[in-house]
């Protein structure tokens, strides 16, 4: 009997996991995490499959699904950050290394298909497990997909290192950690220019994210009051990014 079926046969209580804006649902089962399945979730099932032989622990584990059709994750111990904040040099480091290994495990493979690599998409802090202060595996894969490396680490970069708030840590701390994490993540001088122009492209798929949540609440798990502090907030970032695109710019280059 599987881990799974053990805590089911118990009738191990079900416990809501906070966090997540468009699934809605997920629970802790005993030592398992039960997720509605989503649009994409035969591609993330082969991933997480795939990323279980291929970079052992940067990922929960696929079980299966219940009896109620919920896909069943193992699950990691290890905190969750309840929102963004400023993270430290060695944060931002562990978490554009975890990040570039998710990409080489992928790079080649069906998986990735005609794409560079399989992305996370979503490799946000609070999409991460960490462990004394430093990310160490990746969850919640919805938005998993084949695509270009540079779109996950530049969304990467923006989620860790990057902020318009002005209760967060000044520009230059901010671009010290934009170089740190292109250089530890490994992109090649080469391929740097195109950067700053996948950041704020990220910034702007936020934007028409939140767009459309407004019209269509049921999409997400937050309220419409949420929902347009969140759109402010993309907007914030986008102004926040042009305004000091000469300093982001020659920090993406350092790296």
């Amino acid at each position: 009997m599987t881990d799974a079926e053990r805590a089911d046969a118990e009738g191990a209580a079900e416990q809501p996991l906070a966090g997540g804006r468009g699934t809605r649902g997920v629970v802790r089962v005993g030592d398992t995490v039960r997720r509605p399945p989503r649009d994409n979730a035969a591609f993330a099932r082969a991933l997480l499959r795939h990323l279980e032989d291929a970079a052992p622990g940067i990922a929960p584990a696929f079980l299966g699904q219940d009896a109620q059709g919920r896909d069943m994750l193992g699950w990691i111990a290890g905190d969750v950050e309840p929102s963004l904040r400023d993270y430290d040099d060695a944060a931002v480091i562990a978490a554009a290394r975890l990040l570039r290994r998710l990409h080489d495990s992928t790079r080649g493979t069906a998986l990735a298909g005609e794409s560079e690599v399989a992305c996370h998409f979503d490799c946000g802090p609070y999409n991460a497990i960490f462990r004394d202060g430093l990310p160490v595996a990746w969850i919640d894969f919805d938005m998993a997909a084949p695509g270009r490396a540079i779109d996950d680490l530049a969304y990467l970069i923006w989620m860790w290192s990057i902020s318009s708030q002005a209760n967060r840590a000044p520009l230059a701390a901010q671009c010290r950690q934009v170089a740190l994490a292109v250089r530890h993540y490994g992109l090649a001088p080469a391929e740097r220019a195109g950067l700053m122009v996948a950041i704020i492209g990220r910034i702007d798929g936020n934007i028409r994210y939140w767009e459309a949540a407004l019209c269509d609440l049921q999409r997400v798990t937050v309220s419409e009051e949420k929902a347009r502090v969140m759109l402010r907030w993309s907007h914030d970032e986008r102004a926040h990014m042009l305004r000091h695109k000469t300093a982001f710019a020659a920090a993406l280059e350092a790296g």
